[in-house]
């Protein structure tokens, strides 16, 4: 399908991508640390316990990070809107109405890099996903505009 405009969001690799390293090192650590019996700069306990707050912490962060999905949004010049959703689990492709495309809304959240905006779209399944991301609010404003007007929903 030809498209007359296409929108990604594969900023969430990046992130799966850092977890991987995380998980990575733990495993090498943890592998150390069995080997040499300890890192001996605590108790053998007290390192046992720190460990394991790593591995809690390092499966809390990669259940968040891996189950964000991958989004790729096309609107052909037949009408067609297609969203494919893609995880390191699951890949599906959802058609959806020009109507849907009208449910977006921009969220913010805040981090300690400053603000993120990131293009969310509502479909009529209940279903979210962030089409786009960026530290640049009329970054993600022009996106939305664009969009709508690709969609005939020019505001």
């Amino acid at each position: 399908m030809k498209s007359q405009f296409e929108l990604r969001n594969n900023l969430v690799i990046l992130g799966w991508v850092l977890m991987s390293v995380w998980i990575l090192f733990l495993v090498i650590f943890t592998w150390i640390f069995f080997r040499d019996h300890g890192f001996r700069q605590f108790s053998y306990e007290v390192e046992i316990a720190i460990l394991i707050g790593f591995w809690i912490f390092g499966f809390g962060g990669a259940a968040q990070v891996f189950t964000q999905p991958r989004t790729h949004l096309k609107i052909g010049y037949d009408g067609r809107v297609t969203l494919k959703i893609a995880s390191l689990t699951d890949r599906r492709t959802l058609d959806l109405t020009r109507e849907e495309l009208a449910q977006t809304e921009i969220r913010t959240d805040f981090d300690s890099d400053g603000d993120s905006y990131s293009l969310m779209l509502k479909t009529n399944r209940g279903e979210s996903f962030v089409l786009k991301t960026s530290n640049d609010r009329g970054e993600i404003e022009a996106i939305e505009k664009e969009l709508k007007k690709k969609s005939n929903y020019e505001t």
